[in-house]
């Protein structure tokens, strides 16, 4: 008996950690990389901005490969919280099966697309691709690559990872009465918000309601630090 709770406790905690972890990197990676104007981001392809982007990029060489890092870490932590949560939810749910495939599905997709923009930041802050022969071709290419990212990060990352993958695993959470219900509540919200930011091609307003992510990844944090206190009572 003794030997089951230390290994339930030790399973909470993991799953403490991986959320805390998942959420700071994040958020770290977003908030460091805006303000460097480094974020890989649709923005970057206005009036021309893609030329102060690539300046940028390359002025802070180090910082765009090592805070690239920090997502890919951030989104395996999230895979972790995933399991942990499909582990403790002893009850059959559907909403939990159908959140375990959001996560397998969507991790590995969005860890792949910042890996692929890892390594498009080497080859951009190398000096044979800062030649002016080559500046047409590496914004072609870079073009292409923020127009891949936009796909990836607005829809494909939010849609399983956020929406399928946290949402219905809180569902789950709620009718195994497991959390407070406002933490459950929260992440129904954020999801509710995401669903209705894809609406922005028909009013751009709605743009705002992407404002969904940055909040999951606070309650992700949330979420770790509620796991933790639970792998006590574990």
């Amino acid at each position: 008996m003794k030997s089951n709770q230390i290994t339930n406790s030790g399973i909470y905690r993991l799953g403490g950690i991986a959320g805390i972890c998942a959420g700071l990197f994040i958020l770290t990676f977003a908030i460091i990389s805006e303000s460097k104007g480094i974020l890989f981001a649709p923005g970057a392809l206005a009036d021309g901005a893609i030329d102060n982007w690539l300046q940028n990029v390359r002025s802070h060489a180090d910082a765009s490969r090592f805070l690239l890092i920090l997502p890919i870490m951030g989104f395996f932590a999230m895979l972790i919280v995933g399991m942990v949560m499909y582990q403790i939810i002893a009850e059959n749910f559907w909403q939990k099966n159908l959140s375990l495939v959001g996560y397998v599905i969507g991790v590995p997709v969005v860890v792949g697309a910042f890996v692929a923009h890892l390594s498009l930041v080497n080859q951009l802050v190398l000096p044979l691709t800062q030649s002016v022969e080559l500046d047409t071709q590496v914004r072609f290419f870079t073009t292409v690559s923020i127009h891949r990212w936009e796909i990836v990060n607005s829809f494909i990352g939010p849609s399983f990872v956020i929406i399928l993958g946290h949402t219905l695993m809180a569902w789950a959470a709620h009718k195994a009465n497991m959390f407070p219900k406002w933490l459950t509540y929260w992440a129904l919200f954020n999801g509710s918000l995401l669903l209705i930011s894809f609406l922005y091609f028909v009013s751009p307003v709605l743009k705002i309601a992407s404002i969904g992510a940055p909040l999951s990844m606070l309650w992700l944090i949330t979420l770790g630090v509620t796991l933790l206190k639970m792998s006590r009572a574990a």
